[in-house]
């Protein structure tokens, strides 16, 4: 199947989705210059604030506030909601998804690795995503040996030395996406784990920029996929 790929541009205030579409949209976590606090107490409910406020490392506390803005500012312009009214729950595993009485079928899931977020959204059909900072001293293969299934580890291993490290992070990056899609964890036996990675319709890789990797997996088959580049959140809440 031919799938119509945009390439990064930003957004109109309402994007627009439709069947067999999947937005994707890109963002800095990178929150120097930004009004922080005001974002916090304006944009997250009580329990997000209580979320962040749990982080040791303020570093990490800030990407979650911002990624978590970003989140609901997107969701919004689907929803035609404010930031703060899009009211979110959780799967078992934690994955997220909005919690309401609509008949709009808005599906997304969310990753952020180092100072970058990407967010992908889709229309009816469950998605997932995974974003890794592809770290030159990682020592990837005690972590393939532990989570791969045989064919992950076979396929690995086919790669050229000089080619393997980034193969990790595909297969790693598709494995995690496929989890998030199917709302499952790492606990879940490798045999489950693998009958349902058989019915997932697409399964993607794309350079999201120098250094980082990216992958998404949609339940079913998709036709088009538009890439956003989100603007500063100062300019999206205005």
């Amino acid at each position: 199947m031919t799938v119509e790929l945009s390439s990064w541009r930003e957004a109109s205030a309402d994007p627009g989705l439709i069947d067999s579409e999947l937005h994707l949209w890109r963002f800095s976590l990178d929150s120097r210059s930004l009004p922080l606090e005001k974002l916090k107490t304006s944009v997250l409910n009580s329990t997000e604030r209580k979320r962040a406020e749990r982080f040791v490392d303020a570093e990490k506390s800030a990407q979650f506030i911002l990624a978590r803005c970003y989140l609901r500012i997107i969701l919004g312009r689907y929803l035609n909601l404010s930031p703060e009214m899009v009211e979110l729950a959780y799967h078992q595993y934690g994955k997220p998804f909005i919690a309401y009485g609509s008949a709009n079928p808005l599906e997304f899931n969310l990753s952020h690795a180092h100072d970058r977020g990407v967010l992908a959204v889709t229309k009816g059909q469950a998605v997932g995503i995974d974003l890794e900072r592809i770290d030159p001293k990682l020592e990837f293969l005690p972590i393939a040996s532990r989570f791969f299934f045989p064919e992950e580890k076979a396929l690995l291993r086919n790669y050229p030395e000089y080619k393997r490290r980034r193969a990790f992070y595909r297969l790693w990056t598709r494995k995690e996406a496929v989890l998030k899609c199917l709302g499952y964890g790492f606990s879940e036996k490798p045999e489950k784990q693998a009958q349902a990675t058989a019915g997932i319709g697409t399964i993607r890789s794309f350079h999201y920029a120098d250094g980082f990797l990216c992958s998404y997996a949609v339940q079913d088959h998709i036709k088009r996929i538009l890439k956003f580049d989100a603007p500063d959140l100062t300019r999206m809440l205005n």
